[in-house]
């Protein structure tokens, strides 16, 4: 619930700012257990995996909600196997890709 209404509140505040802003809410990718075991183990648990799953469905939600346009990079990214956490640079050339894609394809 808090993820949500703090997305919700972010989406607000700009759109409040600039009315015509175009929104585009991009979902990260999930966490993987790897990250319980590495130099980041202490920043998370296994609720943090958990919830890490949730996230490209909350996104979603908010952007049909509140009429923004929605990427979701589990579909296409995956975080790395060494940290569970972020990306290889394989996986932003993914990313960077896929973006400047959809966004092009709004113009």
């Amino acid at each position: 619930v808090a993820i949500k209404e703090g997305l919700e509140q972010i989406v607000d505040i700009t759109k409040n700012k600039n009315p015509n802003t175009k929104i585009i809410l991009v979902s990260p990718s999930a966490l993987t257990e790897e990250v319980l075991k590495g130099a980041f183990s202490f920043q998370f648990d296994s609720v943090s995996v958990y919830k890490s799953h949730l996230l490209s469905d909350i996104y979603s939600e908010v952007a049909d909600e509140k009429n923004c346009r929605f990427v979701d990079l589990n579909e296409f990214a995956s975080v790395s196997k060494e940290d569970g956490l972020h990306y290889t640079p394989s996986e932003h050339s993914k990313i960077a890709l896929k973006l400047y894609n959809f966004i092009n394809s709004l113009m």
